[in-house]
């Protein structure tokens, strides 16, 4: 099993790497998440067939960034997204982030980002941007 190898406070170093706690999405979250973007497609509706929407599964993600790695104070400055596989309600979902690239002098933080199911299985992956200012994070 992966582990975070991210603590906080250090600075940043290519191929740190930190992991959300395992989530399960609810149907009432999953309603209210529907609620707030306008979206009305039953195909996330159904707990027994029904599929988690991509942005909710993906949102595991900017809880990463912004409590552990880079951490706080963190601004999320762009985002790619590939949706491999749909999130079932039954699947627990874990999100990774890892650095890749870092740039001391515009403080930005290049990370792989990836959500996986309970069976490993890859349902988002992409590539973040972010930036952070706390000054112990770049000594």
């Amino acid at each position: 099993m992966l582990r975070a190898t991210r603590c906080l406070p250090k600075a940043l170093a290519i191929g740190d790497t930190a992991l959300s706690p395992p989530k399960q999405f609810t149907l009432s979250e999953t309603t209210a998440f529907l609620k707030t973007i306008g979206d009305a497609n039953h195909i996330h509706t159904d707990i027994e067939k029904g599929i988690v929407p991509g942005m909710l599964s993906a949102s595991l993600i900017s809880g990463v960034m912004g409590t552990q790695l880079p951490g706080p104070g963190s601004v999320y400055l762009s985002q790619t997204m590939k949706f491999r596989a749909p999130a079932k309600f039954s699947d627990v979902l874990t999100a990774q982030v890892t650095v890749t690239q870092l740039s001391k002098s515009r403080r930005t933080i290049r990370m792989d980002t990836v959500v996986r199911n309970s069976d490993g299985k890859v349902v988002v992956e992409g590539e973040a941007l972010g930036m952070n200012d706390n000054p112990s994070l770049w000594e």
